[in-house]
């Protein structure tokens, strides 16, 4: 295998590939350990958690009133959250992401919504490594979709891609085109590949 076919084959983080729907089992799995859950929080195990709740959020219960606390609450209460796993989630955080921009975008089309949406799609290997010896060379990108959802605009229906990030902030503009150049070019790929996948704009 090639350092090229290496590198893009590694692209999509490994992520469960589940979609949260219909009734849910009496008890769901933690994805941390209680050796872990009884050491201090760490960045990653808040964003497991802030993760794990976005992908089994009802988005039609938020849009016909609950609160994303409520939602937090069911989830414990069906075991598909632990207490100490719940504690991890900065829900101020949460309520101000539904409650505006792209949460408010999202709540209007949980219809279309996907989550934990996998895609594959085949680049040349010249598009995506401008050195590459051969350009021609095929390569298929693999990747796993936070959310996905699709609206209407005036030019048409277009698909939008979200990928939840925890990382730290400290609220100044600086900060925040830090972590725009640090992810755009992975959103970018993801939107190149999932638009592939699917036939349509994204």
């Amino acid at each position: 295998e090639s350092t090229e076919e290496a590198a893009v084959a590694n692209a999509g983080r490994a992520k469960p590939h589940w979609q949260p729907k219909g009734e849910h089992p009496d008890w769901w799995p933690s994805s941390l350990l209680p050796s872990e859950l009884s050491s201090k929080p760490s960045g990653e195990m808040r964003g497991t958690m802030t993760h794990r709740y976005f992908a089994l959020v009802n988005l039609e219960a938020l849009k016909r009133g609950a609160t994303p606390q409520s939602e937090l609450e069911r989830m414990v209460a069906e075991r598909l959250i632990a207490e100490e796993e719940a504690a991890l989630i900065r829900m101020e955080q949460v309520d101000a992401f539904f409650a505006d921009g792209i949460g408010q975008r999202i709540l209007a089309n949980h219809a279309r919504v996907r989550r934990e949406l996998p895609f594959v799609a085949r680049f040349d290997a010249g598009e995506l490594f401008p050195d590459a010896s051969d350009p021609k060379h095929p390569l298929i990108l693999q990747g796993v979709i936070d959310l996905y959802f699709e609206q209407e605009t005036s030019s048409g229906t277009v698909g939008v891609i979200v990928d939840f990030k925890t990382d730290r902030t400290d609220d100044t503009p600086e900060r925040f085109d830090e972590l725009e150049r640090a992810y755009s070019p992975q959103l970018a790929l993801y939107a190149e590949g999932l638009a592939r996948s699917l036939g349509r704009r994204v």
